[in-house]
């Protein structure tokens, strides 16, 4: 990402009503799904750390965070003290031996433009978590939502849930469970998309800091996680979006037999 995309997040991720809301449906899956009672937990990609003080309220044995930008770590460090942070880029060999993690999450990662190859980072992640270990994954959802947001965090694709299940099927990934999420913003992404379209789009060399990535006023804020929270009762009880602005992924490592 740009440089100054990574502060937009760090100064986002602790109040934003989206970022909440990820952070407790997150939560949620990790809780349901999760074996061990204190986890060994890898965040890849982690930005400005908003994630490693969530498996830090796990009780996790261990954290670690994994990223290849200097600041994004640097700011992790700030935010998450006590995790470990690494060096490195998502296209090489992850530094872990096989059967490392009870966690590994993805969230806002396989869609940048130097991801080279998903299916081989699906694989990796395959390879250091221990079987029956528990992969998160979230992305940006539906192309058609392609705005001048994604070119600020050089976000070069966005994904349908069937073909991120389609890679995890390549490798020793088992989906779980899988759906959409934040239905209600559905319109909203697209209405500023169409604006966009009208305005004139930015480029990914523009280091304009998008409307998403602004704070909302209070009062908005509050109502969108309200909405945000119902839609989270909803999958708590089993339930599943048919679309949303973001989709969200839980997978296990297969069982050695």
């Amino acid at each position: 990402m740009h440089e100054d995309a990574y502060f937009s997040i760090s100064r986002l991720q602790g109040s934003h009503w989206w970022h909440q809301a990820r952070a407790e449906l997150s939560e949620n899956i990790i809780r349901k799904y999760l074996v061990e009672e204190n986890p060994v937990c890898l965040d890849l990609g982690c930005g400005p750390g908003g994630l490693l003080n969530l498996y830090k309220s796990l009780n996790s044995k261990l954290v670690i965070g994994l990223d290849v930008s200097p600041i994004a770590l640097k700011l992790s460090r700030a935010e998450c003290p006590d995790a470990r942070l690494i060096a490195a880029d998502l296209n090489s060999f992850l530094p872990f031996s096989e059967d490392s993690f009870d966690v590994v999450s993805i969230f806002g990662v396989l869609y940048h433009e130097w991801i080279n190859d998903e299916c081989g980072v699906l694989s990796e992640v395959a390879r250091v978590l221990k079987p029956n270990g528990l992969l998160l994954l979230v992305e940006p959802s539906f192309p058609i939502l392609e705005r001048n947001a994604d070119a600020y965090v050089m976000g070069a694709r966005r994904y349908r849930l069937k073909q991120i299940e389609k890679f995890i099927s390549q490798t020793e990934l088992i989906t779980q469970w899988s759906s959409y999420f934040s239905a209600f913003a559905f319109p909203i992404a697209l209405l500023i998309r169409w604006v966009e379209a009208i305005i004139g789009r930015k480029n990914n060399t523009d280091h304009t800091e998008s409307a998403d990535m602004k704070p909302v006023s209070p009062l908005l804020n509050k109502f969108f996680l309200a909405l945000a929270r119902l839609e989270n009762s909803i999958f708590a009880r089993g339930g599943r979006m048919p679309f949303g602005v973001t989709l969200i992924i839980a997978a296990r490592k297969k069982e050695m037999k």
